[in-house]
């Protein structure tokens, strides 16, 4: 009885398309997640709230979630969509599941919600924009020139396995030559961290189809299985806990990608996919969010101990649940010299990197308290200045001191304004687009976006191509999934703008190098 009823869900949902599937699901959650909230927490805070989640969650909704606009804009809809789920869908349902209400530790939730949804609709406007000139021919030269130098053309799976072990020895460059450490590294050293990426390559094999027009081969879970554990290793040694949540966030996300164009049957209710779901879930909610907790534990003695005991200290306290509690209370309230710079909204570190509203809070708290918006902009100004080339200020007798200008972040530097705490502007505050716009510019921060924001979502487009009449996402692209759907959680206008001058542009460079020496060497082993 059961696996007919089983056979007949499998049936309905494959006649479907995972669209439309995602669509009626978001909204039943969304509708579920508002009537919970208005009853745990029937406050007038939360009911802006939920209008928050609901009419940001709408907005994208219209203007992303249809076939022609993802098939057509794959990479420039993820970055919106991203922005929608992170900051307006799942806030609500991530902060329910911690018996929180949305505006948990929100000290002026309705600057948060306003900004919110004043932004969204500037990128929503944006977005329409870049598609009416998307195919017009004024944008057609840069993708012509891609195309020439071989960039659209798909790797080999050898290819592949190549570029992760390049990927992996550039990781192994930055730490132990301490080049990671230094704020103002030199231009060669920026070239070699834009190899590292890289390293997740591997995985791609399970979306081939995402990436190339050529078959499938099986792929062997144990040389994958080994191969985690190397990039696991190396985590625990470099103490780097975005090397491993890198690729459990860019998997899910890349998934995502894989469901939302078909390229992955939409039958997520078959027996061996409900059990992954619970395996996943299991990971995401326990042991992956030990392991992240123990290597903030152990990260305090990173530079008087050796890599192989940083692999021994970290297991050692993920086996160890008090070191672990007392870690967790650590991190609901971090105190940052003589002030409270507290960024705790939810408990799980996967979903604090993905929907944490208290960055957006505190950066509009504390913009609020900046009389002259004068030194953040020669701030962001010095900021831009000092992603271009040291060779290219030269060359343009530019003089600025990098390695100080990069010391402090955004944030760091929006909370020296704010409270005149000169100690804290190395602390790496996390900065966000609405406040460190209003900040910088006040209102006119909108009409700023809507310029910028429009030349990344050409910039990410063109890191996808059209061939045989089907759209595919280019190996340098899916490198960079988990930033592509969380681009708003940084820094705002300077990361877009970041991205376009610099970013990208190295991206490509390197891709192009890559490339051509791995199927220089592919080509080698064929002979």
């Amino acid at each position: 009885m059961t696996s007919s009823l089983n056979k007949k869900l499998d049936t309905t949902v494959s006649k479907q398309r995972f669209l439309s599937i995602f669509k009626s699901w978001s909204i039943r959650i969304l509708i579920l997640s508002s009537i919970l909230e208005l009853v745990l927490f029937p406050e007038l805070p939360v009911l802006v709230g939920i209008a928050y989640s609901v009419i940001g969650w709408l907005i994208v909704y219209n203007i992303v979630l249809n076939e022609k606009t993802i098939n057509n804009y794959p990479l420039s809809s993820l970055v919106v969509l991203g922005y929608g789920l992170c900051n307006f869908y799942l806030p609500m349902p991530a902060t329910l599941l911690e018996l929180k209400p949305i505006t948990y530790n929100l000290t002026v939730p309705y600057s948060v919600f306003f900004h919110g949804i004043m932004s969204l609709s500037i990128v929503a406007i944006s977005f329409r924009i870049y598609i009416h000139f998307a195919n017009t021919k004024l944008v057609s030269p840069a993708r012509r020139l891609l195309k020439y130098s071989g960039f659209y053309t798909s790797p080999d799976d050898l290819q592949i396995w190549l570029m992760g072990l390049v990927g992996i020895i550039s990781l192994f460059v930055l730490y132990y030559a301490g080049i990671h450490t230094e704020e103002g590294e030199s231009s060669s050293s920026k070239l070699i961290q834009g190899f590292f990426p890289f390293a997740y390559c591997p995985y791609f094999l399970f979306f081939k189809n995402l990436y190339s027009g050529t078959p499938k081969r099986r792929n062997n879970i144990y040389i994958f299985v080994a191969y985690s554990l190397i990039i696991l290793l190396l985590a625990f040694m470099t103490n780097h806990r975005a090397t491993f949540m890198k690729v459990v966030m860019g998997l899910c996300f890349t998934y995502l990608l894989s469901l939302l164009m078909n390229r992955i049957s939409p039958d997520i209710f078959s027996g061996k996919k409900i059990a992954a779901y619970v395996i996943i879930v299991y990971l995401l909610t326990g042991p992956l969010v030990n392991l992240g907790l123990a290597m903030v534990t152990v990260r305090a003695q990173k530079k008087e101990t050796s890599s192989i005991d940083m692999i021994s200290k970290t297991i050692d306290v993920f086996f160890n649940e008090e070191a672990l509690n007392q870690t967790r209370k650590k991190m609901e309230g971090v105190i940052v010299t003589n002030y409270l710079w507290d960024e705790h909204y939810v408990d799980n570190i996967f979903l604090a990197r993905l929907c944490n509203l208290k960055a957006s809070d505190l950066n509009l708290y504390h913009a609020e308290r900046i009389d002259d918006s004068t030194p953040m902009r020669e701030f962001l100004g010095n900021f831009v200045l000092a992603l271009f080339p040291s060779p290219l200020l030269q060359i343009l007798d530019i003089t600025i001191d990098k390695k100080q200008i990069m010391k402090a972040s955004y944030g760091d530097y929006l909370y020296y304004l704010s409270t005149g705490d000169y100690n804290g502007l190395e602390s790496k505050r996390q900065s966000q687009v609405n406040g460190a716009g209003i900040a910088a510019f006040g209102y006119l921060y909108l009409l700023l976006l809507a310029l910028v924001i429009i030349p990344v979502f050409y910039a990410v487009d063109l890191l996808s191509f059209r061939h045989d009449k089907r759209q595919f996402i280019t190996v340098p692209a899916l490198t960079i999934m988990p930033m592509l759907m969380t681009f708003f959680n940084y820094e705002g206008i300077s990361t877009f703008l970041g991205f376009i001058i610099r970013g990208w542009i190295q991206m490509v460079v390197v891709y192009i190098i890559l490339f051509r020496l791995t199927g220089f060497i592919s080509k080698i082993f064929k002979i």
